[in-house]
């Protein structure tokens, strides 16, 4: 099969952008090589999420390994969590085809697919900041009570604490969703980690980059096996991604900015909302020759994009104007 020269360059480019985000984020990009794929280059969306989880796959590899020069892995806490996780990645690969090869399997699986984007960047965009959990007594008397130590490169030192058992259900969470919907599993991971084991953010990033690796490989391989991955696509997406995300690595190292994060939030709710109207609506009313209200929904979805972005530049305004009020009350 040929690909237009356009398809190269844009899954490259892309790759480039979204391999960024991943390694700034400790999210693998996931959501967002799913919807690029499905929505812009035209793959079914089976074919879509099975080659998302080859390019995280491949991604992480390139992530973990600057991660690891680094030396902010908890190697200790991602193997056990490995244990639980990866077994329920092959199990989400295998459900995945499973549901596509009903009558109705790829609309189905668009609606779980886009509902979870939906969720994502909603999620992103107006979650909380919940403060780390703190282990009580009987929690710290536990045979599932862990104490770390992690020292980076720098000599930096990293303490923290937490109870294991609260997070192996996420874990399996994670490596379902991993194969299930090709997203890595870096998104339930990244808040489990903040909030319930309180690790430091440097450490919460890289751990996670690491533990997407075991999920994406297991989930990959499966896909691969059940002819599910467009190797072409995945491996120029990869080919970007792979750079972008050494950059990503060296620029997460002193961020604490969450513009990038509140901006793709915003795309993955635009995207997800047009493409559920898109496959509910849409489609029933062009075939049943109602073009007029179609248009018409797709005018409706534009002013809701709009809405979001009206939202989040609000949002922002007052978050500026609630720190300069705190910096004035201090001087």
């Amino acid at each position: 099969m040929e690909y237009p020269t356009i398809i190269v360059v844009m899954s490259v480019v892309l790759g480039f952008a979204v391999g960024i985000y991943a390694a700034l984020s400790g999210t693998g990009g996931g959501t967002l090589y799913g919807p690029i794929l499905e929505s812009f280059l035209g793959l079914p969306v089976a074919l879509a999420i099975g080659t998302s989880l080859f390019i995280v796959f491949l991604n992480s590899i390139s992530t973990t390994v600057a991660y690891m020069r680094q030396k902010r892995i908890d190697y200790r806490t991602s193997f056990y969590l490995i244990i639980f996780s990866t077994p329920f990645a092959v199990l989400g690969s295998i459900l995945t085809v499973v549901i596509s090869n009903f009558a109705s399997g790829t609309n189905i699986m668009k609606l779980i697919f886009y509902g979870f984007v939906l969720f994502s960047g909603l999620f992103m965009l107006f979650k909380r900041n919940d403060k780390p959990h703190v282990c009580t007594e009987a929690e710290k008397a536990s045979r599932w009570y862990f104490e770390r130590r992690v020292v980076d490169r720098d000599g930096k030192e990293f303490l923290y604490n937490y109870n294991f058992s609260k997070v192996i259900p996420w874990a399996c969470i994670a490596g379902f969703l991993a194969g299930f919907l090709g997203i890595g599993g870096g998104m339930v991971m990244v808040p489990v980690f903040t909030v319930l084991c309180a690790m430091p953010m440097h450490v919460v990033v890289a751990t996670s980059a690491f533990m997407l690796l075991f999920n994406s490989v297991v989930g990959a391989t499966t896909k691969l096996i059940i002819n599910s991955v467009d190797l072409v696509i995945g491996l120029l997406f990869a080919l970007g991604s792979i750079f972008g995300a050494q950059l990503g690595a060296k620029i997460a190292k002193g961020t604490t900015n969450n513009t990038l994060k509140d901006v793709i939030a915003i795309f993955l709710a635009a995207l997800a909302a047009y493409k559920l109207q898109d496959t509910i609506l849409f489609g029933y009313l062009i075939l049943h020759n109602h073009e007029m209200l179609s248009l018409l929904l797709f005018v409706v979805n534009i002013l809701v994009d709009s809405a979001i972005i009206v939202i989040f530049v609000a949002r922002n305004r007052a978050r500026a104007k609630k720190k300069r009020a705190s910096l004035q009350a201090i001087t």
